[in-house]
């Protein structure tokens, strides 16, 4: 996305606690609304825009997104990282971001898209598995029919798999020179317990994801584009 300005208002479907959502409005002055589908994440959120002095600039929000609508043509970007694939039903979805842009507004999703590779695969069984809300993937096909059925202008579809499969392997270097001295930071022997435990999660968790993506069974693509609806002629 180009041309952020203070003038200009964003969303972001699924924040989480909202921080890259702050770091952009920090950087560019735009006015956020981070939605994020869990309650408690929400909540912390919303405290971290308070104590950061951005309860109104950066409101951390809790939504289904299932059923979540905006106000029309009030817009100007929409931005969504790694969410679209927990929605089941993304046809509403698009349609609701289409209506709250603005004419010529933009939208920029991120998402895990199935490969032709994908039927009956063992890595989505073992993805879906261990996460906590199911994935229900689409190709990159039924993404592009699914931003033409919204009127949504699809101008760059980019593959990100390589950069995520980096990323990732980065992360495990990262993490696996650092949790010794995370878990000695805590000094709780419970708590240490607890916290080599949720550590121990989150790396099977990403090594699935690392193994769907190098077996081509899942993609990481890049979406953006351009409202193309044209204001009705009276």
């Amino acid at each position: 996305m180009l041309g952020l300005t203070s003038e200009m208002s964003m969303i972001d479907l699924g924040a989480g606690l909202g921080g890259p959502s702050r770091a952009i409005s920090t950087a560019f002055g735009i006015w956020i609304t981070p939605y994020e589908e869990e309650l408690e994440l929400a909540k912390v959120g919303m405290e971290q825009s308070t104590m950061h002095g951005m309860s109104r600039k950066v409101p951390v929000t809790h939504a289904d997104f299932a059923s979540i609508k905006w106000p029309q043509r009030k817009l100007d970007c929409f931005f969504s990282k790694e969410t679209f694939h927990q929605v089941s039903d993304k046809a509403p979805l698009l349609a609701a971001v289409e209506l709250a842009l603005k004419l010529r507004g933009q939208f920029f999703i991120i998402d895990y898209v199935a490969t032709t590779k994908s039927k009956d695969s063992s890595q989505i069984t073992a993805w879906n598995e261990i996460e906590d809300k199911p994935s229900h993937f689409w190709t990159r096909e039924e993404y592009a029919a699914g931003f033409a059925g919204a009127k949504l202008e699809l101008r760059v579809t980019e593959d990100l798999t390589p950069k995520y499969t980096e990323f990732i392997t980065e992360g495990f270097r990262g993490l696996s020179k650092k949790i010794d001295a995370l878990v000695e930071m805590e000094k709780d022997p419970a708590m240490q317990s607890e916290l080599r435990r949720a550590l121990a999660y989150e790396s099977k968790r990403w090594a699935i994801r690392a193994e769907a993506l190098q077996s081509g069974s899942i993609a990481a693509m890049r979406f953006s584009g351009i409202t193309n609806s044209q204001p009705q002629i009276r």
